[in-house]
């Protein structure tokens, strides 16, 4: 997804897989691993917007239950506190929010 000339082919490459397996876009770990991979390499900002559009059915609140079982924090009831249910929600819409006020989608 560097050059231009096979940006698009990429692109639709990606779009096919996503159609395919939608359950791999919303995995934290492969996530991570796109992140880590977009730190190490240069890329277009639209490449990057794209890749980061592709995950962004990607909900957090499994890693902020983790984070805090291992911080040993307080739990409600249904094991969830409610800081990190309210943080959750607030970094997921964030993350829509900015998404969506970007250029326009390939989705749309």
């Amino acid at each position: 997804m560097q050059a231009t000339v096979g940006a698009k082919s990429a692109e639709q490459g990606l779009l096919k897989f996503k159609q395919s397996y939608p359950e791999a876009f919303s995995d934290l770990c492969l996530y991570s691993e796109v992140c880590i991979l977009l730190t190490k390499y240069a890329f277009r900002m639209t490449s990057r917007r794209f890749i980061q559009e592709l995950f962004m059915d990607i909900k957090y609140t499994e890693m902020y239950i983790e984070s805090n079982y291992i911080l040993g924090l307080t739990h409600s009831d249904d094991g969830i506190s409610k800081e990190t249910t309210t943080l959750a929600l607030v970094v997921e819409a964030t993350v829509e929010e900015n998404l969506s006020s970007n250029a326009s989608s390939p989705f749309s």
